[in-house]
């Protein structure tokens, strides 16, 4: 989009000024941008060119936010999710509980099974009431939020 254009004229004792200026867009850069605590890539508009500058300024959770989710119908809701660390983070048990409509969910929304985790490598078995399992091991190192879709 092209802004307006605009001339003037400005006088004074010693000086005649004029000016005819095309109103210029800001440049759209890519890079990164601090979201709710993450840096996070964008296309255009970014806060910072490298990733170092914007961890630096963003800062981060203490823990990182990981969900498992899935968007289809697997009949057999809740889900019991376990994420085992094998680097010291413990064991924890959570319940995914609904699909997910529309694509990705943001960690923290009802449904998914959301974990707080120390940064590490996990095992994450997820068991259906059928008996159906889902298995992975995942290595954990951001402080942001991140997942895993089982179908």
């Amino acid at each position: 989009m092209k802004l307006p254009s605009f001339s003037f004229f400005a006088i004074s004792i010693s000086t005649l000024l004029f000016c005819s200026c095309d109103l210029l867009e800001t440049p759209k850069t890519s890079g990164f941008s601090c979201k709710g605590g993450c840096c996070d890539w964008v296309d255009e508009n970014a806060d910072y060119t490298f990733l170092q500058d914007c961890e630096n300024a963003c800062g981060g959770f203490p823990l990182v936010d990981y969900m498992v989710w899935t968007d289809i119908d697997l009949g057999c809701f809740p889900i019991e999710v376990k994420m085992v660390g094998q680097s010291g983070g413990g064991t924890q048990m959570r319940y995914l509980t609904a699909k997910t409509l529309g694509g990705a969910p943001d960690c923290g929304d009802l449904g998914p099974a959301n974990f707080g985790l120390l940064p590490g490598i996990y095992d994450i078995e997820a068991t259906c009431s059928s008996g159906k399992k889902w298995t992975k091991r995942v290595s954990v190192s951001k402080f942001c939020c991140d997942g895993w879709k089982i179908n």
